[in-house]
């Protein structure tokens, strides 16, 4: 997950008012080239959180970013080119976004963050693991959803919850 997504997210458990920024506890990390742009980082400059994307750099082991953002600064082309590397290059494999109100954790694996919440009974609660089988995924999928016991998953059921 490269820190330009990190940027857009927040977290969107019911109830949080401060879900953003999202803290992250960096597993594994990678650096990929890529092109750099000046214009586009230009262009990106004013869009971005800016604390929260030195904080989530410096979480990410890219730090020496000034606290604040002016103008004189933003049109270096070296402090761009550290831009880019931070925004674009520096990508986060494996870890958690961290909620700054709750501290629930939503997992990245393989570059891909996971903001799904599964709600139980009205509530949060942590993913579940569902094995399904690979033989025939339809019967492991009925079988799941009969020992939930969800009546609005049941085949007698109206399929809306009634």
């Amino acid at each position: 997950m490269r820190l330009v997504t990190h940027n857009l997210l927040q977290c969107n458990i019911k109830g949080v008012t401060n879900g953003f920024p999202l803290g992250i506890e960096a597993v594994e990390v990678e650096a990929v080239e890529q092109e750099f742009d000046g214009e586009f980082i230009q262009g990106m400059l004013p869009k971005l959180e800016w604390p929260a994307f030195v904080a989530a750099s410096a979480a990410l082991g890219v730090e020496g970013f000034p606290p604040a953002l002016d103008d004189a600064i933003a049109q270096d082309a070296e402090f761009l080119k550290r831009v880019h590397h931070a925004l674009l290059e520096v990508n986060l494999k494996e870890g958690n976004l961290v909620c700054p109100e709750t501290g629930r954790k939503f997992p990245v694996k393989d570059g891909i963050p996971n903001m799904l919440l599964n709600e139980v009974s009205g509530r949060d609660a942590t993913a579940v693991a569902c094995p399904i089988s690979t033989s025939n995924p339809f019967r492991s999928a009925r079988s799941l959803l009969n020992r939930m016991k969800c009546k609005r998953y049941s085949r007698s059921g109206t399929g809306r919850g009634g």
